[in-house]
């Protein structure tokens, strides 16, 4: 009688376990080649907003982790306000609309708007408090302002720092006017235009514009 343990039948078992082996290396070598394959992933929005290039810069942040929803305004020289209704105008766009914990991935609050180019007038920037889900008495924003005339890639312009304040937001729905300020032909501050002045921008009406025939 054959052992059962030995000869044929244990040569049959090892061949078995060697297809068994054989087979799961092949699987994993597969599942590699798909993953390197795969499309990389998009930079996250936040990222994408650190590095998003303009001649004019609005960044607000205010504390990490805090559920409250605070937003930027802005308006260029006879245009209609930008903000979080109207993402993108000519001159103006806002790229990073942060909602506080909200569909956010991050503890990061932070919002960003640039401008492309540096049209002569009058430029606004306002925070604005929309929400509240916190129950935070007060909110203090920090906002950086900073230009840079030459926008093209590879340039050695440096952005010049305009505004570097903190904002304190005291009730849900105020808004509060963080600069103004005109431009010049060359895209240089004209003296003694910056001021603070408010000049309501989430609820303002279309600009004046002139009647093309």
């Amino acid at each position: 009688m054959r052992n059962r343990f030995t000869g044929d039948d244990e040569a049959g078992y090892g061949t078995a376990f060697r297809d068994i082996i054989f087979t799961l290396f092949a699987v994993i070598a597969a599942i590699v080649v798909i993953l390197l394959l795969l499309p990389k992933q998009p930079k996250q929005a936040d990222d994408l907003a650190r590095h998003a290039r303009g001649n004019i810069r609005v960044e607000i942040r205010w504390p990490d982790r805090q559920d409250t929803d605070i937003d930027i305004w802005g308006q260029a020289p006879n245009q209609r306000p930008v903000g979080y209704s109207n993402k993108n105008g000519p001159i103006l766009s806002l790229v990073r609309d942060d909602l506080g914990n909200y569909a956010d991935v991050t503890d990061l609050n932070y919002e960003v708007m640039f401008s492309r180019g540096l049209p002569k007038g009058e430029w606004t920037f306002n925070v604005q408090w929309f929400s509240n889900p916190a129950q935070v008495k007060s909110v203090d924003v920090e906002v950086i302002i900073t230009i840079t005339k030459n926008d093209k890639i590879g340039s050695k312009s440096r952005p010049k720092q305009i505004v570097a304040t903190t904002v304190k937001l005291t009730h849900v729905g105020q808004e509060v006017t963080v600069i103004r300020f005109k431009l010049n032909k060359r895209g240089d501050i004209i003296r003694n235009s910056m001021t603070t002045l408010f000049k309501p921008l989430r609820s303002a009406p279309p600009p004046n514009r002139p009647h093309l025939e």
